[in-house]
Order: C-alpha cells, then structure tokens, then sequence
C-alpha cells in the first residue's frame, strides 16, 4: 500500500523512495539474523531472542505510516 501510493503520487516522492529502500534492506538484514538465530537455535548453540526483531518491525509499521501520510498529503 506504501509503495502504491507513493508511486500515484503527483509530485516527487524520491525521499520516500530511498526511505522505502531504507527500511527494505533493513527489513532483510534483521529477518536473514532471525533466520541465522533460529538455526543456532535449532543444533542447541543459543537461545532464540526475538526482540530486537520485534522492535525493528514496530519500528518499521511507524516509519511506513510516516511516508504514507507524507505521500498521501503531498
């Protein structure tokens, strides 16, 4: 939905675009860690810890309505 309105958008929206990039990498990097957790997880090394996880994606559901509100008003 993020994505869709930014690309409708009638003006400009390069900032929101990188800040999309942003979070999408950042995204990808902590689930590849959850990924990498689990696994060590799985042969007995370390327990799993899913809080920064948890975080990360909170903080990512406010950082995706930011620019949808930003898109939405521009």
């Amino acid at each position: 939905g993020v994505r869709l309105s930014v690309v409708h958008a009638a003006q400009d929206q390069s900032k929101e675009i990188e800040q999309l990039l942003g979070l999408e990498w950042a995204l990808r990097k902590l689930l590849w860690r959850a990924e990498l957790s689990l696994m060590f997880h799985w042969l007995g090394i370390k327990p799993v810890d899913a809080t920064q996880l948890i975080n990360a994606l909170q903080g990512f559901e406010f950082s995706l309505r930011e620019i949808r509100l930003g898109s939405a008003s521009a």
